[in-house]
């Protein structure tokens, strides 16, 4: 995303909010289901961090790839993370790169799938079973729709989110001078950047959300949503960013 920034004329400085921590239980429960993958018809990752996670306990654990389920991956960059780390060559992707829709991306496929088998029960009586590797108490709509749809769900937290130190993110983003815009990739980040007391309302700095459920997070913490990503990518947050301001460009140069 820096890149595609500075590619399209922007001064891009990087602060990182967040730093991914082990899980509470340090890593027991996906230790556990790496064990038992066989037992899985699918395996739905949230996040690249996920993958790598889940690729890192499988190596650790030779012959444990041997039962890998069907993959589905909630964006593409999620996807490629999932070819290139575990050797998935095809990988379940949603229309719209959010939980839910992930959720509903696999319920339609385990009801087909089991409905090309004669006599085999639907994904919603049958109970189909799904391993969801996640960010520890991450998003919960992957979780609550797959249940909802009669999945049967095991969560392995992969990581934990942590903010980082306050004081340097603040003399960062001071040091930055004046900004324009602020990119929040997560919701994760938009708490990370409230908790420091960083004013963007006094700094007159608008918000591009990589998703609307991000862009929900940081309206409620006070900070002005500007852009949106569609879709819900780097990419995206590029385009959206550029769009708006050429756009408000035109509508100045008009009056």
């Amino acid at each position: 995303m820096r890149e595609a920034l500075l590619a399209r004329g922007a001064a891009v400085t990087t602060v990182p909010l967040i730093r991914l921590v082990p899980p509470g239980d340090e890593g027991a429960a996906l230790r556990g289901a790496v064990r038992d993958l066989a037992r899985y018809d699918w395996v739905a990752f949230s996040s690249t961090a996920a993958v790598r996670a889940l690729a890192g306990v499988m190596t650790a654990r030779p012959g444990s790839d041997s039962g890998l389920p069907s993959v589905a991956a909630v964006g593409p960059a999620t996807a490629g993370a999932a070819a290139e780390y575990l050797g998935v060559a095809e990988c379940l992707l949603p229309d719209v790169f959010r939980g839910e829709a992930l959720a509903a991306a696999i319920l339609g496929a385990g009801q087909a799938a089991r409905s090309a088998v004669q006599g085999a029960p639907d994904a919603r009586a049958g109970g189909m079973p799904v391993l969801v590797v996640q960010a520890e108490n991450g998003s919960p709509a992957l979780v609550e729709t797959l249940r909802g749809g009669g999945a049967v769900v095991d969560v392995a937290p992969a990581y934990a989110v942590a903010d980082r130190d306050p004081a340097v993110v603040s003399n960062t983003l001071d040091s930055a001078g004046q900004v324009d815009w602020v990119v929040l990739a997560s919701s994760s980040a938009a708490r990370a950047l409230s908790a420091c007391g960083v004013g963007l309302r006094t700094m007159r700095a608008r918000v591009a959300a990589i998703s609307p459920v991000t862009a929900e997070t940081a309206q409620e913490l006070g900070f002005t949503v500007g852009a949106v990503a569609d879709p819900h990518t780097g990419d995206g947050i590029v385009d959206a960013i550029v769009t708006t301001v050429e756009s408000e460009r035109r509508a100045l140069t008009a009056q």
